[in-house]
């Protein structure tokens, strides 16, 4: 059987009653932030509170031999930190890892079709499992955020745009080509599938010193050394469990799975009801393609693509139309420190908002606010000065020079682009004033 016949034995997931063979299932309780959660790397160790527990025989898996081609799957399921999430999916964690395969149904296609696309193993569709259970609306205690688990920055290194009007994390079709790009790279610099997966989760700099101070770039040899981080050294042997517990299911296919959608690029500052509107397409389904933005309105700039259903193709009429939406009043982002004696009614009073706006665009519920909060507000009693474009950070640049080029300042770079930090590498992508043309913009 070849590595293709693992994705056909996957991409059918239940409705009901999927079985594993020889496991117990057990009712799990839910634990963190809500029902969704995902498994936490540091769940307890599953050996120890479940020492009854044996390993399901799992049958060879050719999927193992194309991801490791130098390990024997009946070795791998030997290994001991392998063998505990074994008995964890298979036991008490039975229940959460079929909702999870049942949920990664929905976005199988899409995620193995930009594996495909980018000739990475498919089986790589199981990282986002492990990572959020599938759950575009995860997000971890540090920041992570979507399906694949982005921080800030490593998502806008990858071209993903984060900030109050959309979070790409949060689209399964852009987030899941960031990370297949990041794995690419990541593999390309270790040339190791498990010192990859231990990379994305840890950081290449933290796995690279592993390798250092080990002398060995063997991920058991790391992981036995303790070199590693704990959550990593379970991370890849999590990832390597249920990749091998999948084998085991035999299962139907979701009754709606995930539409077909094409990028289509509308002016910025418009409402998806008016979108919705021009271009005949329910505003249910704009919505339902567009989870990740933040409210009904584009983000600014010149334009942003937004997701379509795949039937709907737009002749030259429909996109005059889209050209001439009305867009809304462009508004300045400007960060406010709560001063002594301020309320949220005063603060909207001066920037010429509202209370409401400030509250959600700041994801808070109370109105109580206290001194040197910093807030985010959308102020329309000064037009920006300048508009803004992505520059990709060449070699040898430093916020001072980049500060000079472009006309601003080092505080305003660091604003605009929420870093905190005075370093940036090659490759990172900032937002940088377009009053200038700049050849490396992107």
């Amino acid at each position: 059987m070849k590595a293709g016949a693992l994705s056909a034995a996957v991409a059918v997931l239940t409705t009901s009653h999927l079985t594993l063979v020889s496991c117990r299932t057990a009712q799990l309780t839910q634990a963190g932030q809500g029902n969704e959660m995902f498994l936490h790397p540091l769940d307890p160790d599953p050996l120890k509170t479940y020492p009854d527990l044996n390993p399901p025989t799992v049958a060879d898996d050719p999927a193992i031999q194309e991801l490791l081609p130098d390990t024997d799957p009946a070795d791998l399921r030997e290994k001991p930190s392998v063998q505990r999430w074994l008995r964890y999916f298979s036991g008490n964690g039975h229940s959460r890892f079929l909702r999870y395969m049942k949920r990664g149904a929905l976005y199988r296609p899409v995620i193995t079709e930009e594996l495909q696309r980018q000739k990475l193993p498919e089986e790589l569709f199981f990282v986002p499992l492990i990572e959020s259970g599938f759950s575009i609306k995860a997000r971890s205690h540090a920041g992570a955020a979507g399906p694949w688990q982005f921080m800030k920055g490593t998502a806008r290194r990858f071209g993903l745009q984060v900030n109050h009007f959309v979070d790409e994390r949060r689209d399964i079709r852009r987030a899941t080509r960031a990370a297949s790009t990041y794995l690419r790279r990541l593999h390309k610099v270790f040339s190791s599938w498990p010192l990859a997966l231990a990379a994305y989760n840890a950081g290449e700099s933290r796995v690279m010193n592993a390798i250092i101070k080990s002398g060995s770039r063997d991920f058991w040899v790391l992981s036995e050394k303790k070199v590693l981080p704990r959550e990593t050294r379970n991370y890849v042997p999590k990832f390597l469990a249920a990749l091998l517990l999948a084998e085991e299911l035999r299962v139907h296919p979701p009754e709606k799975p995930l539409s077909k959608a094409v990028r289509i690029p509308v002016p910025s500052l418009v409402s998806l009801k008016s979108v919705a509107n021009t271009t005949k397409v329910s505003l249910s389904e704009l919505k339902n393609l567009n989870r990740h933005l933040h409210s009904d309105l584009t983000p600014p700039g010149d334009s942003y693509e937004l997701w379509f259903p795949e039937h709907y193709e737009p002749d030259r009429t429909d996109m005059n139309r889209l050209s001439k939406l009305r867009r809304h009043q462009i508004r300045q982002a400007v960060h406010h420190k709560v001063r002594r004696g301020e309320s949220l009614y005063r603060i909207a009073r001066r920037y010429r908002t509202s209370v409401e706006e400030i509250k959600r665009l700041n994801r808070i519920r109370s109105s109580t606010i206290v001194p040197g909060q910093k807030l985010m507000v959308l102020s329309t009693a000064t037009q920006p000065s300048s508009t803004y474009m992505r520059y990709k950070v060449r070699r040898g640049d430093n916020l001072i020079s980049l500060a000079r080029k472009f006309g601003m300042t080092v505080s305003k770079i660091k604003e605009i682009n929420e870093i905190s930090k005075s370093s940036i590498y090659a490759g990172q992508i900032l937002l940088m004033a377009a009053s200038r043309t700049e050849e490396h913009s992107i």
